[in-house]
């Protein structure tokens, strides 16, 4: 397995979201990696069918409400013993959140969950994982949560 120095994982404050934090923060774990975990959001309502990089591309209607999510994100790392967590929140669209921590913060591993993969929104336009998969230039892990739908 790789290991990795630095990893980011994004949270929307969703169950699905939670899964991928979980996974990141065990993949830091045991690599010993710096886990950066990130939430986006906007200053708009949105859309139901807006394209993932769209300004309003997550569920996350405002600065405070990704504050608490990466908070919540956090502690989950904290709980899967992650050794060095950082969190932000950030005002742009999820997918260009997550491509822009690689250049910012020289992440070398994005996990994001598989959320939107297989709905409309996900079908018409692309989710957000798949953009972020088509965009990154570093190794994306998605993390399969149909599970938990």
């Amino acid at each position: 397995m790789a290991s990795y120095q630095s990893i980011a994982v994004g949270t929307d404050g969703t169950d699905t979201a939670e899964v991928a934090v979980r996974k990141a923060a065990g993949l830091a774990r045991d690599t010993g990696a710096k886990l950066i975990i990130v939430s986006a959001w906007h200053g708009q309502n949105r859309a139901l069918l807006d394209p993932p990089t769209a300004d309003a591309s997550v569920p996350v209607m405002g600065e405070r409400n990704a504050q608490e999510y990466v908070e919540s994100a956090a502690k989950i790392a904290e709980e899967e013993k992650a050794p060095d967590v950082e969190t932000f929140t950030v005002r742009n669209p999820a997918a260009n959140a997550l491509v822009d921590v690689v250049k910012e913060r020289g992440v070398e591993l994005i996990v994001i969950g598989s959320q939107g993969v297989h709905s409309l929104a996900g079908r018409v336009f692309g989710s957000v994982a798949m953009e972020v998969l088509k965009r990154s230039d570093v190794d994306v892990m998605v993390v399969n949560t149909e599970s938990v739908k």
